[in-house]
């Protein structure tokens, strides 16, 4: 019995085998595609397509539209602290455009200027980083204002701006350079001030903190108009030298004092005890060294500490806090 194939019998087989393995195909990159875009690491960017946020290249036309005081307009400050600020793409305006009640700048001595974070670069300086931008925003909110400056946020005009500096380089070099720098901010009246001689505080838009303790402490009292002052060791809390107008501020390493810890209730009491005591003085604690990963840790420990009474936390990812 002879047996008849199609003249075009290959031809339909590979037709017939094509179509499945085209959709399989088509089905696998689908897969990876999605896959891939959840697991790509987020990228930071330097710029933004909102008009709030960022510095626009000089050239564009839209600087001579948007005012500067754009960038927190309606924007609502919260209890977040953007730790080395001075490594963001965009230092100081990312973290004010997501409402940061406090900001962090790492300041070292380098050939006689002062760099902000580890770029060697001669023109990354605190003066043009921090001081110029910050100086630049409060001239815009305070371009109709009388009596006592307005502060960063025009929602909160009375909140100071916390700027915290950590001074990387000697200090008994990088104090006095700093306080030199302050000082257009300091002739325009946007600096808080502690008048050692009438015993009066004189808040202002911008209250100026050094982070690094050793060896500040006799600097900052020894300032008779002080708009300088130190970040306490939160576990010296009950040394009676420790008062507001020398430490606003208090702060202690959550994984250095603590670790899994705190999920023990004593762990827990003894923060709160160190938090109350910080709190009697009129002093503001704030937590660092809190694990970043993972996510959900992390906001477990961020709850447990404003459960605890913490008043600023210590954030790298300013985005997560400001949404927090």
């Amino acid at each position: 019995m002879t047996v008849l194939f199609p003249t075009n019998w290959l031809s339909a087989v590979v037709s017939a085998i094509r179509r499945p393995v085209r959709f399989i195909t088509t089905i696998f990159w689908l897969i990876a595609s999605v896959v891939f875009s959840l697991l790509a690491p987020s990228v930071p960017h330097s710029s933004s397509n909102n008009l709030n946020f960022g510095r626009l290249p000089s050239p564009s036309p839209l600087n001579k539209i948007l005012p500067t005081s754009l960038l927190t307009s309606g924007v609502r400050p919260k209890r977040f602290h953007s730790h080395n600020d001075s490594s963001r793409k965009v230092p100081v305006y990312h973290a004010l455009s997501l409402g940061a009640g406090s900001i962090e700048a790492d300041v070292r001595v380098v050939n006689s200027s002062l760099l902000v974070g580890w770029s060697n670069d001669p023109d990354v300086t605190f003066v043009s980083s921090y001081v110029k931008p910050l100086e630049a925003l409060l001239d815009a909110c305070n371009s109709k204002a009388g009596g006592r400056k307005r502060g960063i946020y025009d929602v909160a005009p009375e909140l100071p701006l916390q700027l915290m500096i950590d001074l990387k380089s000697d200090v008994q070099v990088s104090f006095p350079m700093v306080f030199e720098a302050l000082e257009p901010l300091r002739k325009k009246g946007y600096l808080t001030t502690y008048y050692c001689q009438t015993g009066q505080i004189h808040y202002s838009a911008i209250t100026v903190i050094i982070t690094t303790h050793a060896n500040v402490f006799e600097l900052v009292e020894a300032l008779e108009a002080r708009d300088m002052f130190m970040d306490a060791p939160l576990l010296n809390i009950r040394d009676p030298s420790l008062t507001p107008t020398i430490s606003p501020t208090a702060h202690m390493s959550f994984i250095r004092h603590f670790g899994n810890g705190w999920m023990i209730g004593r762990h827990r009491q003894e923060l709160r005890r160190l938090i109350d005591a910080a709190h009697e003085k009129g002093i503001m604690v704030r937590i660092w060294d809190v694990p970043n990963s993972p996510k959900w840790f992390r906001n477990r420990i961020w709850r447990m500490l404003l459960d605890e009474g913490v008043d600023w936390l210590n954030a790298d990812d300013i985005d997560a806090a400001a949404a927090f």
